[in-house]
């Protein structure tokens, strides 16, 4: 009866672990009835079971509530283990609710924001075993994980997908900005990035381009990643892309508005006054529309050579641009004091002291050298070599090279170099932005106008006429009139028209009209109140000339009776009430307010290609050269998933 009793209990007090392992009393080991995998119990030890069917199985909760039912005893005495006890009890009511993060999101976001490379991910331990606390078992090679990435790029593009359609429906549209790229395996990409109304990109991915891309091929390449995700051009109000012949002439042949970026126009404005060029512009509109194919090797656009690729005549001997001498000769004094401190650290030291004692302990200005292909480098340069001239100059003394400063005339030529400069470096910036659009750009050019017309310098009046002729050729003035118009109608009346001359000034009320009816009847079904009807000499529905029965005359002439009048004709004076009402009261219609909508998609420059750009040269790196087509493009287009959820 002891012995029964005795039996009893100890069944009692049997771990639950035992319902999922079967005992070899023999050898001291268990067999997993999931997996027939055999572990060791030494001593009737159950960690090692509990262990493996934690991190294989998932099997957690019911070792957890048996752990604080043991723990219910009276040892539980002291706050602190009443607390454990509590937070265990919150932990094991919270994991049943939350849902947990997928294994191909976590390698994503190892991959996409961390940058991890996924042969690194395979070899850590550390994330291997990370990995198994969550419940998941790491693959143990490449491919697998890659895998894994790739399908959780499929759902999260399905999920853009549906929500693409869902502003479909309510009559939402986009616009594109476009541009290409080269890896370091000497691979051409195109990039696609769509844009809502308030600016917000959604990167679409990179497009591989084989051989050469002329205007017609980008535009099948862009189409067939449009149908990627269930669009087409008919969602599309703009584009915007680079001054590159090819951008040019896809901007002719796409059935939407074509804008050229700002950037790239302040980009060749500044090259033209700063630097020489043996071929003679010639501007946008006396090019001839037949444009020539640009060849694998000499359509790379990257951001150090773009004025190579613009609607400029470039001779086949012509040498790389090269500054002006006026200019050249003052920068080359300026780098090679920069330089002589760069290059040796004792005398980087010497001048650190005499910066500390000018600006304080704890503050060290580094002079800083420019980059030949970066403009805006320049004034950075300059302005770091103004703000420290003193100590420079005590410096020099110190090292017995005082003939190298400049002299105090092209110290002021520096002066008004750096000032001219620093306008133009905060323009670009300000319309590389994301929320920017033609409208707020509008406000970026007055205050660029107005800072370079107050210095009042040789310098900056060429730049001034320099930029005129650059955006004028980038600067749509329908769509510029018609958005500003749709914003305030009192500011069309005087837009700087005085003082910048015709760059600032819009259309008469009778233009704007016309072009939104235009624009209206291309983006908007305004017109599209019924459909056009055959009608006779006396205005009645035409019968033809077969013979029809009486029944049949008398139906068509109920119908012609229910058919809403055809407005065609009636359009033009609805615009004009909808916009006289607008301009009289300053309440907007809900026409008008679409197209409003519709036309502050359209980006001002193609400036998110090129953050695509940067993030890629970061993936495709010299060591990481073998990354597929399909792998690149799924975790850049994870990472601005990703970065967009924050």
């Amino acid at each position: 009866m002891k012995f029964i009793y005795l039996c009893i209990l100890v069944h009692q007090m049997e771990s639950p672990v035992w319902k999922y392992f079967k005992k070899v009393r023999a050898e001291d080991k268990a067999i997993c009835s999931k997996c027939n995998k055999t572990l060791s119990c030494k001593g009737s030890t159950t960690s090692s079971l509990i262990r493996h069917l934690k991190t294989n199985h998932a099997i957690i909760r019911e070792f957890d509530d048996e752990n604080i039912k043991n723990n219910n005893s009276d040892t539980l005495k002291s706050p602190i283990d009443v607390t454990k006890k509590r937070k265990i009890e919150t932990q094991g009511l919270m994991t049943a609710f939350l849902k947990k993060t997928s294994m191909g999101e976590i390698l994503a976001k190892l991959v996409a924001i961390d940058g991890l490379s996924i042969h690194s991910i395979v070899k850590s331990s550390f994330i291997r075993e990370s990995f198994l606390r969550q419940g998941y078992s790491l693959p143990k090679n490449n491919k697998s994980i890659m895998k894994f990435i790739v399908e959780f790029y499929y759902e999260k593009k399905q999920e853009m997908v549906e929500y693409f359609q869902t502003l479909i429906k309510e009559n939402r549209k986009f616009s594109l900005t476009l541009d290409e790229w080269s890896s370091k395996r000497n691979r051409r990409y195109l990039n696609v990035n769509i844009h809502e109304s308030d600016g917000q990109p959604y990167n679409l991915g990179l497009v591989r381009i084989y051989g050469s891309c002329p205007a017609e091929k980008t535009m099948e390449l862009v189409e067939n990643k449009l149908n990627e995700f269930h669009l087409n051009f008919s969602h599309i109000i703009g584009c915007t892309t680079d001054g590159a012949a090819v951008m040019v002439k896809f901007g002719h042949l796409a059935p939407i508005y074509h804008q050229l970026c700002y950037n790239h126009g302040v980009h060749l404005a500044v090259m033209d006054v700063l630097c020489k060029k043996s071929s003679e512009f010639i501007p946008m509109k006396n090019i001839n529309e037949d444009f020539n194919d640009c060849e694998s090797d000499d359509s790379n656009i990257s951001e150090s050579d773009d004025e190579n690729v613009d609607i400029v005549r470039i001779s086949a001997d012509q040498q790389p641009v090269q500054l002006c001498d006026n200019y050249k000769c003052l920068l080359g004094k300026v780098r090679k004091i920069v330089k002589l401190f760069k290059v040796s650290p004792l005398k980087n030291n010497i001048l650190q002291k005499y910066v500390k004692d000018e600006y304080g302990e704890g503050k060290e200005f580094s002079a800083l050298l420019d980059c030949r292909t970066r403009w805006n480098s320049i004034q950075v340069m300059l302005e770091r070599f103004l703000k420290i001239k003193n100590s420079i100059k005590k410096a020099l003394i110190d090292l017995k090279l005082e003939h190298l400063f400049i002299e105090e005339d092209d110290v002021k030529n520096i002066e008004t170099l750096s000032n001219t400069l620093k306008p133009i470096t905060m323009a670009v910036n300000e319309l590389s932005r994301r929320n920017m659009n033609l409208l707020t750009s509008e406000g970026v050019f007055k205050f660029l106008f107005e800072s370079l017309e107050t210095q009042q310098t040789e310098f900056s009046n060429s730049m001034i006429l320099s930029l005129k002729l650059r955006l004028e050729e980038r600067r749509n003035k329908n769509i510029i009139s018609i958005i500003n118009f749709l914003q305030n109608p009192s500011t069309v009346k005087d837009r700087f028209t005085v003082k910048f001359g015709d760059f600032f000034r819009m259309n008469t009320k009778a233009e704007i009209i016309k072009s939104i009816k235009e624009l209206s009847s291309k983006f908007l079904a305004i017109n599209a109140y019924a459909e056009e009807v055959d009608l006779d000499e006396e205005g009645y529905l035409d019968m033809g000339h077969s013979e029809v029965s009486l029944s049949e005359k008398l139906q068509r002439s109920i119908e012609n009776c229910l058919k809403p009048m055809n407005v065609k004709e009636k359009a033009n004076q609805y615009y004009v009430k909808e916009i006289n009402m607008f301009e009289s009261t300053g309440i907007i219609t809900p026409n008008l307010s679409k197209l409003f909508d519709y036309l502050k998609t359209i980006q001002p420059t193609s400036t998110e290609s090129e953050r695509v750009f940067s993030m890629a040269s970061n993936l495709v790196t010299m060591k990481r050269q073998n990354l597929s087509d399909q792998s690149i493009t799924a975790i850049l287009f994870l990472r601005s998933y990703f970065m967009k959820c924050k």
